[in-house]
């Protein structure tokens, strides 16, 4: 339990927001536990160190006065130590040992309980008044529970049962030692509930086992009790050798062993996981150690070991899995904590996350957790095959498309696609499919200038038709990704001409045609996209519902008897996505421009470049990181920024060389300089040699 909420899950900002500290969760701070016993001596006689007390609500019932009370007997020392001895490098600490204990005696000198009804009805009130929501009762009777009935209990202690009642309804949780008579039932303190309803839902009776974890000789067995029985170490029969080492009264230790030591093992547990998990009630840590409580082996006999040996690492660690919060409240959304993933680009902003905690919630109780956010956020490789890139964006980018002289026109596009195109008169109709396909549709209809959302590195169909009258046309271009087909170009999986990856497009494209050349507007719509902003997210940092859309004009010009041809072309494009959980975005604009020429230099030859920009005009990613949660289970959230002009901004530089060697073969030749965003530069060549049969 410490491990874990010192290191494995708890090491994070110093207990801001209602936290623990890597420190201290896990150890019972600010968490007070009443102890019904003997009274307690709290300090330790070689350190003066002390068990921490609240004396001012303390009260002692064997001589009715308020306060602090010492203890006469010893027996309440060492209870109280197991739970709260402080943790100094002396002797042994309690399991919870910043928690604080309150005092309440109402155990004599001799060991005999003298508190009245009334008075142990009063403990309780007066437990839950001074804030200790766990109340610890090592003491009890040989009777078992099974030995009386309701009416009895009625008639005998109506006030501590109304009491109690009134202290599990506001939360509390009441621990009881099931007894040392070697009964198959426990006593009928501890079984109270099976009797008395309204209870069961804060009690825990407590049987021991010893050293070595088996059923000692003079422990009770859980019986009746066993939904709300538990196991703990109690120490064994020779209790002068295996007994429980704690505090006693003279400030010495000593060894003792029964289920009443076993009983403040269980009360620390619940003080320690509390301080652990700040929104959870008393009584769901409670159900925790129940719910975790080791069932194995001899501990799957519910008669004896109820719901088994307490396993406070189980407990401690999440159970069912883990979440992620969405929302405000620990009450309110979540995301598959595997499910998530944010993928970004290197830079302050990245480092700034990676170095982050996360807090994440358990799928049983909402308990929380927290984690490395190196667990989500993932760097985005930017350049994974350069050469067949800078081939792509020059055949993509600067070669003609429906004009020109086709010696030098080239109907091949990189990238596996088809396309086919029928031409009724003025009216083109095609059918594109594969990676690239747009491309190849483009030429298809005719189509002189592809927009900046019809067009991408992945597989899709592909749709476009087009109308040409009096120098005019107007064009209709489909898009959808190709569920049917998984290919997808590696190399450029990270690196999509729009950074966006897979959307559904439709793009109206009218030109007017020139002598080898046209000029036009262009309108294009797209949604669902897989990247949006250029972010590959899911899970709690997913979109829902993202689009643009797009207004721009192109020009291209070309002067035959010069061998030249001229394109250019500008896009505004405006985006909008809705938030599923962590992320979130502030209405952004993006605009591409793209200039392009080429230059017939032989019959064999040509010489291409082009330029393009793609920048972020404005637009705001926040990424909402949950920090804390508080003891209403309040969720505190780390706000990060990043602009949209940090996730899209590049521009790109390519000359390029074809060369036909005859007609089966060619080769190309290049050079490409690219600037990406978070100043992410490359330059490069490449050749390519192509063979078609």
């Amino acid at each position: 339990m410490y491990y874990n909420g010192h290191y494995r899950w708890y090491a994070q900002n110093g207990g801001t927001g209602g936290n623990p500290s890597n420190s201290t969760a896990g150890t019972g701070t600010n968490i007070k536990v009443a102890v019904a016993d003997t009274g307690v001596n709290s300090a330790e006689a070689s350190t003066g160190t002390q068990i921490s007390v609240d004396a001012t609500n303390s009260y002692d019932y064997v001589n009715n006065t308020s306060g602090a009370t010492t203890d006469d007997n010893g027996h309440g020392t060492h209870v109280a130590g197991i739970i709260a001895a402080p943790k100094n490098s002396s002797g042994m600490h309690g399991i919870a040992y910043n928690s604080t204990i309150l005092n309440l005696k109402v155990i004599n000198a001799a060991g005999s309980v003298t508190a009245t009804d009334a008075e142990i009805g009063n403990s309780a009130s007066r437990a839950y008044d001074a804030g200790a929501m766990i109340i610890n009762n090592s003491w009890g009777s040989t009777t078992a529970i099974t030995s009386v009935t309701a009416a009895q209990l009625n008639a005998s202690i109506p006030d501590s049962i109304s009491g109690y009642k009134t202290y599990v309804a506001n939360g509390g949780v009441v621990v009881w030692a099931a007894g040392n008579s070697g009964l198959t039932q426990v006593s009928y303190q501890a079984g109270l509930p099976y009797r008395i309803s309204g209870l069961e839902a804060g009690w825990l009776a407590v049987i021991s086992v010893d050293m070595n974890g088996n059923e000692t000789a003079y422990t009770n067995r859980c019986g009746v009790a066993a939904e709300w029985c538990i196991t703990a170490p109690g120490g064994g029969d020779n209790q002068t050798t295996e007994g429980i080492y704690s505090m006693y009264n003279d400030g010495s230790y000593k060894r003792l062993s029964g289920t009443s030591m076993a009983a403040p093992m269980v009360s620390g547990a619940l003080a320690a996981l509390k301080s652990m998990f700040p929104n959870l009630s008393y009584q769901q840590v409670r159900d925790r150690l129940l719910t975790t409580a080791n069932r194995t082996g001899q501990y799957a006999t519910s008669s004896i070991f109820g719901q088994g040996l307490m396993d406070l690492d189980a407990a401690s660690s999440p159970v069912g899995g883990l979440s992620l919060p969405t929302s405000k409240s620990d009450r309110g959304s979540v995301a598959s904590y595997a499910g998530t993933k944010l993928t970004l680009s290197e830079g302050a902003l990245l480092n700034r996350l990676k170095s982050s905690y996360v807090l994440a919630l358990d799928n049983y109780q909402r308990a929380p957790f927290y984690v490395s956010a190196e667990n989500f956020v993932r760097v985005r490789k930017n350049l994974n095959n350069f050469s067949e890139r800078h081939i792509q964006f020059i055949k993509r980018e600067s070669e003609p498309v429906s004009f020109g002289d086709e010696r030098h026109n080239s109907s091949y596009i990189p990238g596996l696609n088809s396309a086919v195109g029928i031409k009724l008169g003025a009216y083109k109709l095609g059918f594109g499919s594969g990676v690239l396909s747009e491309s190849s549709l483009a030429k298809a209809v005719g189509v002189s200038y592809l927009p900046h959302f019809s067009s991408g590195e992945f597989s899709s169909n592909s749709m476009g038709s087009s109308f040409q009258a009096y120098g005019n046309q107007l064009a209709m271009m489909i898009s959808v990704p190709n569920k049917q087909n998984n290919f997808t170009n590696e190399s450029t999986a990270n690196y999509s001409v729009n950074g966006m990856g897979q959307r559904n497009s439709l793009s109206l494209i009218a030109e007017h045609k020139i002598k080898d050349g046209a000029y036009g507007l262009i309108y294009s719509h797209a949604e669902k996209f897989d990247r949006p902003l250029g972010i590959l997210s899911s899970g709690a940092f997913a979109f829902n519902d993202s689009k643009a859309i797009s207004y721009g004009i192109f020009y291209t010009k070309g002067w035959a008897e010069h061998g030249f041809n001229l394109r250019g072309s500008a896009e505004i494009s405006n985006l909008s996505t809705k938030s599923k959980g962590l992320l979130d975005f502030e209405g952004g604009r993006i605009a591409i421009y793209k200039v392009s020429a080429d230059k017939v230099l032989s019959k064999t030859s040509l010489i291409s470049g082009v330029f393009k920009r793609e920048k972020a005009l404005q637009g705001q990613v926040n990424i909402n990181i949950p920090s804390s949660i508080d003891a209403v289970g309040t969720i505190g959230f780390n706000s990060f920024r990043i602009g949209l002009n940090e996730l899209i901004d590049s521009s790109q530089f390519a000359i390029n060389l074809s060369c036909k060697l005859d007609k089966t073969k060619s080769v190309r030749f290049g050079v490409l300089h690219e600037r990406k965003s978070a100043g992410l530069n490359s330059t490069g060549a490449a050749l390519l040699f192509d063979v078609r049969h």
